[in-house]
């Protein structure tokens, strides 16, 4: 293949986490803010915080029953949050390992941020990943719905609504492709 024998398993985000819940029902969803305004390698493109605070908006508006929160990675990203969405609750901590239990209040997260979407995955939580760079490719290995910046609002509730109707199916789906790729990891590693 490229002369290394190399083979392409999800990233290791997905086991993150050794902390699992089988969601049964979407009652808190958490969306994870992403801003043009963070430092480099950080930060989003304009266009892509636009689509972001589109999808929410949507989301907001639709899901008015459900519990519903931002998640900030980023200091630099709560200032825009509570702009955008002074309703909302924001989650966010100076300290990464605060995020395993920041997610694991949630029954669905939504955004472009890889490894939000990787331990979200990691505890049974199913996602969508706003895809906005070559990263996006991720969401495969973390079998979460993608939706790209350059996608119409249709689609993405065409997509939202399918996790929301099989939102089970895919949690139990998630713990058998980790319980998978662990074993796969591990028989790997072993050979070295």
């Amino acid at each position: 293949m490229d002369g290394y024998n190399s083979i392409y398993y999800p990233c290791p985000a997905l086991f993150s986490s050794n902390n699992y819940q089988i969601i049964k029902k979407v009652n808190k969803i958490g969306l994870i803010y992403s801003t043009s305004k963070s430092l480099p390698g950080n930060r989003v493109k304009k266009n892509t915080e636009e689509k972001i605070k589109q999808i929410y908006r949507y989301v907001i508006s639709r899901e008015r029953e459900k519990s519903i929160s931002i998640i900030c990675h980023y200091i630099d990203e709560i200032q825009d949050a509570k702009k955008y969405f002074p309703d909302l609750r924001i989650e966010y901590s100076y300290d990464a390992k605060d995020y395993e239990d920041i997610y694991s209040k949630f029954d669905l997260v939504l955004g472009a941020r890889v490894h939000g979407i990787g331990i979200s995955a990691s505890q049974g939580i199913p996602g969508i990943l706003i895809g906005h760079d070559q990263r996006a490719g991720a969401a495969e290995g973390f079998l979460a719905e993608r939706f790209d910046t350059d996608d119409s609002i249709e689609n993405f509730s065409i997509k939202f609504d399918k996790l929301i109707t099989n939102i089970e199916k895919k949690s139990l789906s998630l713990a058998s492709h980790k319980k998978k790729f662990k074993h796969l990891y591990l028989t790997e590693l072993n050979k070295i």
